[in-house]
């Protein structure tokens, strides 16, 4: 596939909080960007040195810079010093410089003091960084985008100079004396044989069942093919690719692990059960590996939306604190860390019915979080649900999710004996009206036979 580049190069900006005659000065930046992946990874590298002249006040954080468009694609963004790895406060600043950037402040972990440098890397994943270009395409053809610069390079600007090619690497620079918030456009044309991809929405709903010693999953996953749009589709053309193994921009196929004892799994779409898929026993882990098959290939700008389940034991997942008296439950946000982006993600976690003092502790920013009450088969009180909302991830950045409760044991009877009593109304009911019937046929025949008498 081709792409072709249209992007800022940014040069962050820098802010010294009560400082006058202070000057931070960037002494070097090093920026590596990284198209290797589905979603591409910015890694600036950065010297920090502190022109003091007069001022004696030590510098305490670190101003940069994203550009907005590129900002509404940001998956995930952190800090580290390079020397000891040590990572770095990082967070958004309310207040904003500029309506065409968003600004993130850096907290130096030890204040920068006069003639002093600090060597300081920012790493930003971004979800989605190029588009088609052009927006449609026939089958089999070559695909171009409008992006970042990745490998087999056709062409690219030769300004701002210095740039140098050397086979799948393009360096830009070193520029010297740039001014803050200063902007170069650059484009690169080039090739890539990964098909690029992402998950536009996916939600995973887990139920937890005391009762029954399980938990119920389900992963809803609406899967993208974010190519050209397809035009000019024939079964010809597609066999014929098919068969000659040259077929291009198509989706056909990816694994999901699941737990060895997982039983009653399933793989479904909107029109049914799709039987295009294999479990087997995995060779890497503990685990059975699910080799799904998408019911038709997904092809350059297709979509295909599916739902994979099961049932697992509640005790892999479940431990007791008798200290607390609470139960710890752990939640794997995803299947496995596939290097996909996920553009709305959604974790359902609904507890069992009667369980109450809840705590949540989830090992990633979740942008909301949301407690409500659902009411379920045989629920007569309702459950609780916890829904955990993210924008802009990926599988490899979601960790687990620890939801901590209290519930008694008493509540396991509760279901069987509302049912029983309701049961058993129902047989009294039944009974009172056998033997009301009764009794009015036996009033009845008595005064039949009375007046037969007569």
């Amino acid at each position: 596939m081709m792409f072709i580049l249209k992007s800022i190069f940014l040069l962050f900006s820098v802010f010294i909080s009560n400082l006058t005659n202070a000057e931070l000065v960037n002494s070097n930046i090093i920026r590596d960007i990284n198209l290797k992946k589905t979603f591409p990874t910015d890694t600036t590298r950065i010297v920090l040195f502190y022109n003091s002249g007069e001022q004696t006040a030590p510098i305490t954080e670190y101003i940069f810079s994203i550009n907005s468009t590129a900002h509404k694609n940001l998956m995930d963004i952190s800090a580290s010093e390079i020397k000891t790895g040590n990572e770095l406060l990082i967070r958004k600043l309310e207040t904003q410089s500029s309506i065409s950037d968003v600004d993130y402040s850096v907290h130096l972990n030890s204040p920068l003091r006069p003639e002093n440098k600090l060597s300081i890397k920012i790493i930003a994943t971004f979800l989605r960084h190029f588009e088609p270009q052009p927006k449609s395409i026939k089958i089999n053809e070559d695909a171009f985008y409008r992006c970042l610069p990745s490998s087999r390079i056709l062409s690219y600007s030769k300004s701002p100079s210095p740039v140098s090619a050397d086979d799948n690497t393009l360096t830009f620079g070193p520029y010297s004396r740039i001014d803050q918030l200063d902007t170069a456009p650059i484009s690169v044309h080039f090739f890539m044989e990964e098909t690029p991809s992402i998950i536009t929405d996916f939600a995973r709903s887990i139920s937890i069942s005391h009762f029954s010693g399980s938990i119920s999953l389900d992963d809803y996953t609406e899967l993208l093919n974010d190519g050209p749009k397809l035009i000019d589709y024939n079964r010809v053309d597609y066999y014929k690719a098919t068969i000659q193994r040259s077929l291009k921009n198509t989706m056909n196929g990816f694994n999901v692990h699941v737990p060895l004892d997982a039983r009653n799994i399933y793989y479904t779409d909107i029109i049914g059960n799709v039987s295009t898929s294999h479990v087997s026993r995995s060779e890497v882990s503990d685990s059975l590996l699910l080799q799904l098959k998408p019911r038709f290939p997904v092809m350059s700008g297709w979509k295909f939306s599916f739902n994979v389940g099961y049932t697992s034991s509640l005790s892999n997942y479940l431990k007791y604190n008798p200290s607390t008296k609470k139960y710890s439950f752990k939640a794997y946000p995803y299947s496995d860390p596939i290097e996909m982006g996920i553009k709305n993600y959604k974790l359902q976690i609904t507890l069992p019915e009667g369980a109450y003092d809840i705590e949540y502790n989830p090992s990633f920013g979740a942008d909301s979080v949301e407690i409500t009450t659902e009411k379920g088969y045989l629920g007569f009180f309702g459950s609780k649900k916890i829904v955990f909302s993210k924008k802009n991830t990926s599988p490899s950045e979601i960790g687990p999710v620890y939801v901590m409760y209290k519930y008694s044991n008493l509540q396991l009877l509760l279901k069987p004996i509302i049912v029983s009593m309701f049961l058993f109304g129902i047989y009294l009911a039944f009974s009172m009206l056998g033997s009301y019937i009764a009794l009015v046929d036996s009033v009845k025949t008595t005064k039949d036979v009375s007046k037969s008498k007569k």
